[in-house]
């Protein structure tokens, strides 16, 4: 384990992980949350079939247990105690990320191109935004004629009950002077901000 994989797996040293099963450190569960059996991991069948593996998407879990995606070969070695495994992995996320940022400009692209005029098709976006986020609500505010203040502009929400009421029944300012509020704060300082909003109401 050289000390690149130790920081990539999130451990402060090799003496964390050495002695430890790989499988059950890194590599028991799948994405989706179920169950990886040890016997179906690629990583460790060199060590019975003498052959190399090589595996471009899959997912390997952190010390923190956030998962990271990877790409990675696996290659026999001989021992006195056996055959082992030589193993060589690639971060994959800022590919990942890569990808996920072309998609989605692929996406506001054609559905800007659709759109029949800037309000819709700036929400359009938006909601393209949200639904590659995985965020539930979005908004655009746009300085008024004077760039004075700020006026709330197109948005989009997710269609659930619970979002409906929140957003329905909040009274929620329609302009803000800059620094007021996020948008505001965002205006100002001309950087992203963000704000836990698990234990707030919108007021």
């Amino acid at each position: 384990m050289n000390p690149a994989a130790v920081a990539l797996f999130g451990y402060d040293d090799e003496s964390e992980l050495l002695g430890r099963n790989s499988h059950t450190t890194t590599h028991y569960q799948r994405p989706d949350g179920s169950r990886y059996p040890v016997e179906e991991c690629p990583l460790l069948k060199p060590r019975t079939t003498r052959e190399s593996v090589r595996v471009d998407d899959d997912w390997f879990f952190r010390r923190d247990g956030s998962m990271i995606p990877v790409a990675y070969s696996s290659a026999p070695y001989a021992m006195e105690t056996g055959t082992g495994a030589v193993v060589a992995i690639r971060d994959m996320s800022e590919l990942r990320r890569t990808q996920d940022e072309l998609r989605l400009l692929q996406a506001a692209t054609m559905t800007m191109s659709a759109a029949e005029d800037f309000e819709s098709a700036v929400a359009a976006v938006i909601r393209e935004v949200c639904h590659e986020s995985g965020w539930v609500a979005g908004e655009m505010w746009i300085p008024n004629g004077e760039g004075a203040r700020l006026e709330l502009g197109p948005g989009w929400w997710a269609a659930t009950p619970a979002m409906e009421e929140f957003f329905l029944n909040a009274s929620a300012p329609q302009t803000m002077a800059p620094g007021e509020g996020l948008p505001g704060t965002v205006w100002t300082e001309k950087r992203a901000v963000w704000i836990d909003v698990s234990t707030t109401r919108r007021e």
